[in-house]
């Protein structure tokens, strides 16, 4: 897992470098406070997949966990864009299949994964709400890997 998130956080490093000097842009401390608020978004739109998580008003609550899962990686280019941006060690994530969490406080992850300091505790947040949610990282690398390509075709014709 640890091979396949390196090279996960290069192509995320290729994908940020092209967004920037098409836009030209540098990718500064403006840029990441954009990408946070991008991530919160990406996360929103996610729980929003998720009704049933949330929505207990709602009788016709249907979960779209596909849909879900692409938001999810979302989620991930921006978390990841973060964490090439702040240098942080990958040394100190620990398996995606460690940071698994029967029991978490949702809200509080959700919220958590947007805060960034010193450390990788927004990236291991994201996993842990991935692994909560039933994502394997068999799907969530595939899913970046494809959601790669569609940013590059966007980028490709002017999004």
């Amino acid at each position: 897992m640890l091979e396949q998130l390196k090279e996960l956080l290069e192509m995320q490093r290729e994908l940020d470098t092209a967004i920037l000097k098409q836009h030209g842009n540098i990718y500064n401390e403006n840029i990441a406070e954009q990408t946070k608020i991008a991530l919160f978004v990406e996360l929103g739109e996610m729980m929003n997949e998720l009704p049933t998580y949330f929505k207990h008003w709602k009788f016709t609550a249907k979960d779209d966990r596909k849909k879900a899962l692409i938001e999810y990686v979302d989620a991930l280019h921006f978390q990841m864009s973060l964490f090439n941006h702040y240098k942080l060690n990958i040394d100190n994530i620990p398996d995606y299949d460690k940071c698994i969490k029967y029991d978490i406080d949702l809200s509080l992850y959700l919220r958590c994964c947007c805060t960034f300091c010193d450390d990788c505790d927004g990236i291991v947040d994201l996993f842990c709400i991935g692994n909560y949610l039933g994502f394997s990282w068999n799907e969530i690398y595939n899913a970046y890997k494809a959601k790669n390509e569609i940013n590059y075709l966007r980028l490709k014709n002017g999004y």
